[in-house]
């Protein structure tokens, strides 16, 4: 992007970014701390001083965060002054998420910088947040922002339902990874393994994949559930386990940093049971992979799966429903090979992160060109 810029700031709160993540980042780049209050900020810092989290403190913390809001706004303001960017861009997750990005754009727009928000997660619209000031708030941010990238058309058609975004603002940019020849299957003789990577959290879907899962054993002896992540639900998980005599069938390898790839090549079938998703990364490596995949269809997922095509897609939450999706896998080793090549053949078309980065390079051009 040297044709761009000339230089890149990054702001953030104090180790507000992963290390890992700054590291993958192969351009010059200047990092900038921003201290600012947010109800998350106070919550990690509490967590890491063992404090106990109760109901009343996290309700004090919440009025607390937004009595802040003025003071997080002057921050904002003073740190865009400083640096006097030629463009800004801010990174949310899903809507409204993090105030601190909203507040951002907003003062990005009173110094008449050109202003890309960025949204990667299905938004969230609670009835609270139905309330005619908070109206006013979305019509700000979407008046504030010149460009907003969102990474499926699913979630670009909930900010403008849910919302009142304008269409003609919002961008659909697929995620993308770099293609790499999928690593030789490893195979287990008379097993099929079906494979899982995902934060274990309810919203995952996590419990109603075990369920399934448990069915199944009932009629095959030969499966095998790999499950990879951590989450809230960990301690869980590892008890429905125990109480169901899975202990031999399903293996939880928590946070796995063997490389994914490798972890991939162990699968015969590819689980991803989310209930409520954007347009996850987690797809893309299993297509990559050209692994047979089952999922739900929530958010963009099936803007990368064609439910028969590249996948079998089900309803989240249906536990009898991907229990025959699953089923048919498990028995149909030609069906697998074919689902698995036609989504290696459609992630080398439409979702290799060259096309996703010439997709944002045009964008940020046509941006700081306004």
């Amino acid at each position: 992007m040297g044709d761009i810029y000339d230089e890149i700031y990054l702001a953030s709160n104090p180790n507000g970014l992963f290390k890992s993540d700054l590291e993958r980042l192969n351009m010059k780049f200047n990092l900038s701390g921003v201290s600012f209050f947010s109800y998350n900020t106070f919550i990690v810092h509490l967590k890491d001083k063992n404090k106990r989290i109760t109901l009343p403190l996290k309700a004090i913390l919440k009025i607390s965060s937004l009595l802040l809001l003025p003071y997080n706004f002057f921050v904002m303001l003073s740190t865009l002054r400083k640096f006097n960017p030629s463009m800004v861009l801010c990174c949310n997750g899903g809507y409204p998420a993090s105030r601190m990005v909203l507040l951002m754009v907003i003062a990005a727009r009173i110094l008449r910088k050109p202003t890309i928000l960025s949204i990667v997660s299905m938004p969230f619209q609670s009835k609270f947040e139905r309330a005619r000031p908070f109206n006013l708030i979305h019509k700000i941010i979407n008046h504030s922002a010149d460009v907003i990238i969102v990474n499926a058309y699913a979630i670009a058609n909930a900010l403008e339902k849910n919302f009142g975004f304008s269409a003609r603002k919002m961008f659909v940019v697929h995620n993308g990874l770099p293609d790499r020849q999928p690593l030789e299957r490893v195979k287990k003789e008379g097993v099929v393994t079906i494979g899982c990577v995902t934060r274990l959290d309810y919203a995952k879907g996590i419990l109603f994949l075990l369920e399934s899962f448990r069915n199944l054993c009932t009629r095959f002896s030969n499966l095998e559930l790999i499950l990879s992540g951590e989450g809230d639900l960990y301690s869980e998980i590892k008890e429905k386990i125990k109480r169901y005599g899975l202990e031999s069938k399903i293996k939880l390898l928590g946070y796995y940093d063997g490389g994914t790839e490798k972890l991939l090549a162990s699968f015969d079938i590819f689980v991803f049971p989310s209930l409520w998703e954007g347009f996850p990364y987690s797809i893309l490596e299993a297509m990559r992979a050209g692994l047979a995949i089952v999922t739900t269809d929530v958010g963009g997922i099936p803007e990368a799966i064609k439910n028969e095509q590249e996948g079998l897609l089900v309803q989240p939450a249906m536990v009898n429903e991907m229990e025959r999706a699953l089923e048919r896998l498990v028995i149909d080793a030609k069906l697998r090979k074919e689902l698995g090549d036609r989504a290696r053949d459609k992630f080398k078309e439409r979702f290799e992160i060259a096309k996703m980065h010439q997709r944002i390079y045009d964008l940020l051009k046509k941006t700081i060109r306004k």
